[in-house]
């Protein structure tokens, strides 16, 4: 019996319901841009739209060197060197047979440090460290050279020439959140590899492309782009109708409807819906006989409801920020014995219109003004204004280099989709 668990995986790797999207030539895209090498290759896309999923599957686990912003930064400040990183996530690294012979015809160093070299050096920089310590206590001057011929050799050339001998891919996932100093340093770095032949991959979002560029303007010519699309809905229904038929269970179009229009087009989010609907309704394995699982709008608005996270960065928009001067003041919500304040309204009315990326201030005016009570005036549209450029300070501060609110141009923008089911599902049910 599969469960449940092995065919909804949100936030994993799917298996069971993985849909390369075929129509999209993504695989091949992907592959050819790999095979011809010369180029790093720009994956591109939305948060969490699947751009991780199709590099992990395009490359194998065995070929695929897989470096996380966080790998290359240090809270002290001290941030760890990429070939340090490199030969880290490498594992073992091995030393040529004769760098071995020269070590051993000096004598001087101990059996242990030569027995790690013969073998492979596991986590190279502790390596290194030890096997200093071991020549200072054990060898003569001229062995002590030795160590530092062979050990402060060039790592970083090392790594580079092991991995494009053996065909590694070095991945480097959420790119965008290096600062512009480090991103500069790492794309420098990697112009010599590239020009040998190493394949290189770079993952970010949209319109941080530029920051390649920016970091070494002469990269220009030596990238290649991959947008990954947004997944249309017939590409997201796979998920579930592919899901729930492994498990025998059988639901109305209507159901699968409201999944994918809740999942603000992004698969995670199915993936997460899906996997919640079997926990709310005792769908743990395949059964041997088709279930037919009956579950209404008000049921379902319960999943939703269920998955919406303790959002704090919605929290913190909708305090805003302390200033002086007279209170806020307050609107009386229709339908309701709330009152809030013009941040409060701001983050009820985008809620409402939060399956728009991108919504005109008109409409958002619009919108507030049609949830307060008719006895109510409401905020004058520079009193709004102002107001959404706070919030988007405050966005800012979160995430300078994506936030989740942008106002610009008259429009409000909402790209990520995770907080936009958030936003939407926070006050539904005032």
């Amino acid at each position: 019996m599969t469960k449940y668990q092995d065919i909804f995986t949100p936030g994993k790797i799917p298996d069971e319901t993985y849909n390369d999207r075929a129509e999209t030539k993504l695989v091949p895209e992907f592959n050819g841009a790999l095979n011809s090498g010369g180029k790093i290759v720009l994956l591109t896309g939305q948060t969490k739209i699947g751009k991780t999923v199709l590099v992990r599957k395009v490359i194998s686990d065995d070929k695929r060197i897989e470096i996380q912003a966080s790998d290359l930064t240090d809270s002290s400040g001290n941030d760890p060197k990429l070939e340090n990183v490199i030969a880290t996530k490498l594992g073992t690294f091995p030393i040529e047979k004769e760098t071995i012979k020269k070590i051993e015809s000096e004598n001087q160093i101990s059996a242990s440090a030569t027995a790690k070299v013969g073998a492979k050096i596991k986590f190279w920089k502790s390596f290194i460290s030890s096997a200093e310590a071991s020549a200072s206590a054990n060898a003569s001057r001229t062995g002590s050279s030795v160590i530092n011929e062979i050990f402060k050799d060039d790592l970083f050339t090392k790594v580079s020439d092991y991995l494009i001998e053996n065909e590694y891919v070095l991945v480097f996932d959420d790119f965008h959140y290096l600062s512009p100093e480090k991103q500069k340093e790492v794309v420098r770095r990697l112009k010599d590899p590239l020009s040998k032949g190493a394949k290189i991959v770079i993952v970010l979002i949209p319109n941080r492309n530029e920051d390649i560029i920016s970091a070494e303007p002469d990269m220009m010519a030596r990238t290649r782009e991959i947008k990954v699309p947004s997944w249309k809905p017939d590409e997201l229904r796979y998920v579930p109708n592919a899901g729930f038929k492994k498990l025998n269970v059988k639901l109305d179009d209507s159901v699968v409807d409201s999944i994918v229009e809740n999942s603000f087009m992004n698969p995670y989010l199915v993936q997460d819906i899906c996997s919640r609907i079997c926990e709310d309704f005792n769908i743990n394995e395949t059964t041997d006989e088709v279930r037919q699982i009956l579950i209404d709008e008000e049921q379902l608005n319960q999943v939703y409801n269920e998955l919406t996270t303790s959002n704090s960065l919605i929290d913190l928009i909708e305090k805003g920020k302390t200033t002086k001067g007279p209170k806020r003041r307050k609107f009386h919500l229709i339908n309701s014995q709330s009152s809030v304040d013009t941040y409060g309204l701001i983050i009820r009315a985008l809620g409402m219109l939060a399956d728009q990326n991108e919504i005109k201030i008109s409409r958002l005016v619009d919108q507030i003004n049609s949830i307060i009570r008719e006895h109510d005036s409401g905020p004058r549209r520079s009193d709004i204004t102002q107001t959404l450029g706070r919030m988007v300070d405050i966005a800012k501060e979160s995430d300078e280099r994506d936030p989740v609110l942008v106002y610009e141009n008259d429009m409000v923008k909402m790209y990520d989709p995770f907080f936009s089911f958030d936003i939407k599902w926070k006050y539904m049910r005032e």
